[in-house]
C-alpha cells in the first residue's frame, strides 16, 4: 500500500495537539484542508482515526494503534515533511520519488540543504512504502531500492554502496551482555536481546544513551559526525552488511533532466564524497 505522508504528517499534529484549529495553525493551512486530509486517510485505511466533537479530537482505538506505528517514522522525517509542505504552493518542477523511508533518512535527509541548493527550482515529493512499489505508476518519476531488481521490465542502474555495521559507544565497556538493535530485518544473534526499529536515530540513540550495541549505515554515521571513531567503535565480532543502491524507473519512461540532476545530486554528494 502506498502511503500519503504528508497526509500522515498532518494526523500526527492533529494526535499531538488534540485539536483540529490548533493543528491547522501550526501547519499553516486551514481547518477545512485538515479535516479533509485526515479524512482521506481515514478513508484509505478503512477505519475512523479520531472522535469529534466541540472540545476536540481524541484518538479511537484504531487510531491509537495507527498513531504507535508511524509516530516514530514521521519524527525521523519530520524535517523533510516540512519542507515538501513548505513548498507546496510555489511554481516548481516536482520530481516524485518513491524509495522507502529507512533509504531516504539514510541517503536523502542529511543531504536536503545540498539537494535544494543544487535544484533550487525543484520540488521534491516522496512516495514512502515498505512495499517494492511499481515504478510504471504513473506520477512517479524514478525509486530508490537496495539491491538490483530482477525483473526486465524495469530499468536500474547502480548509484551507489554502503554497508551496515555494528557499534558501541568508547564510554561503554563492551561485553557480551550489551543488547544489540538493528534495522528491520537484519539478523541478531541467537541468544542477544535485540530491538528493531526503522529509524537510524532512533538506533544511534539507543547507542547514546542505553549501552547498546547497534547496526548502523557507515555513510549516514558519516554524515552525523565529524570523526566516527572519536565516540563509536565498531564490534569487529560482529558481522557486516554490504549492500548497492539502485536507481529505478520504468522501461517505458525516459528519466526527464529534472529528475536527473536530483539523482546527480544524491550520487555525487553521498557515494562520490570520500
Amino acid at each position: 500500500m502506498i502511503i500519503d505522508w504528508n497526509s500522515v504528517f498532518y494526523f500526527c499534529e492533529v494526535a499531538k495537539n488534540k485539536n483540529f484549529t490548533k493543528s491547522a495553525l501550526n501547519l499553516n493551512i486551514s481547518v477545512a484542508t485538515l479535516t479533509r486530509k485526515v479524512g482521506k486517510l481515514e478513508d484509505s485505511l478503512g477505519t475512523i482515526l479520531f472522535y469529534r466533537n466541540s472540545h476536540g479530537a481524541t484518538l479511537t482505538e484504531d487510531g491509537e494503534v495507527f498513531y504507535d506505528s508511524v509516530k516514530e517514522k514521521v519524527s525521523g522525517l519530520d524535517e523533510l515533511l516540512r519542507f515538501q509542505l513548505s513548498n507546496s504552493h510555489e511554481t516548481r518542477n516536482k520530481i516524485v520519488v518513491a524509495t522507502m523511508s529507512e533509504l531516504v533518512e539514510v541517503y536523502v535527509l542529511p543531504l536536503l540543504n545540498i539537494i535544494k541548493k543544487d535544484n533550487p527550482f525543484i520540488e521534491l515529493e516522496f512516495l514512502l512504502s515498505t512495499d517494492l512499489i511499481d515504478v510504471d505508476y504513473k506520477s512517479v518519476d524514478f525509486a530508490i531500492r537496495v539491491g538490483e531488481p530482477k525483473d526486465e521490465n524495469i530499468k536500474a542502474c547502480k548509484i551507489g554502496a554502503d554497508t551496515i555495521s555494528a557499534y558501541y559507544h568508547h564510554n561503554v565497556e563492551l561485553s557480551d551482555e550489551l543488547p544489540i538493535a538493528a534495522p528491520d530485518g537484519l539478523y541478531i544473534p541467537n541468544g542477544r536481546y535485540g530491538i528493531i526499529s526503522s529509524s537510524m536515530k532512533v538506533l544511534k540513540e539507543l547507542v547514546d544513551n542505553h549501552s547498546h550495541i547497534a547496526y548502523l549505515s557507515d555513510r549516514w554515521l558519516s554524515y552525523q559526525l565529524n570523526n566516527i571513531n572519536d565516540r563509536y567503535i565498531k564490534v569487529p565480532a560482529l558481522q557486516t552488511y554490504s549492500y548497492d543502491i539502485y536507481l529505478v524507473y520504468g522501461s517505458k519512461k525516459h528519466l526527464k533532466s529534472s529528475a536527473r540532476a536530483v539523482v546527480n545530486s544524491i550520487k555525487n554528494s553521498a557515494f562520490n564524497k570520500k
